[in-house]
């Protein structure tokens, strides 16, 4: 019997009357409501209890609830796995700018080293420079003095 159909309650003493009454014998109309009877009965076991549909209910809202935590490990697995990778790009781009600055930093002591050294170097030059130009203008005014007193004596 197809599942949509839908068996309803047959009151049988008026079924076994209107066999009779269509000239079936008594025997064929037992025979009929007999059958009926019992498809009668088979689709009624089929039947669903309360108890039974509470159960299913039940075992249906359990697998829910395993599908939902089997999809919330997933989604917790994947976070994690996308976490760990985040941390590892980060570390990897952190140690990237620590390795550029102390090339950085590097480059630019190298370059106060090598300002200080020119430094120096021009100290010391301008230290020779300014020794020579006294030592120039100390012979230059000796011998102005001694012009000027040599002038002196001979307009004397």
């Amino acid at each position: 019997m197809p599942h949509n159909i839908v068996m309803l309650a047959v009151d049988t003493l008026k079924a076994y009357e209107g066999l009779i009454a269509a000239d079936l014998t008594e025997a064929q109309a037992r025979a009929i409501l007999e059958v009926v009877k019992t498809a009668h009965e088979a689709w009624l076991e089929r039947l669903a209890t309360k108890e039974e549909f509470a159960r299913s209910e039940v075992a249906t809202k359990v697998r829910f609830e395993q599908l939902e935590a089997a999809i919330n490990a997933r989604f917790e697995k994947s976070e994690a796995a996308f976490n760990t990778r985040f941390e590892q790009l980060e570390a990897a781009m952190n140690a990237r700018f620590e390795k550029s600055e102390a090339a950085t930093n590097a480059g630019f002591a190298l370059v106060r080293s090598e300002m200080k050294e020119t430094e120096a170097r021009l100290e010391a030059k301008i230290a020779i420079f300014k020794s020579d130009v006294l030592k120039w203008f100390i012979t230059l005014l000796l011998g102005q003095t001694a012009f000027l007193v040599g002038v002196i004596k001979f307009l004397k």
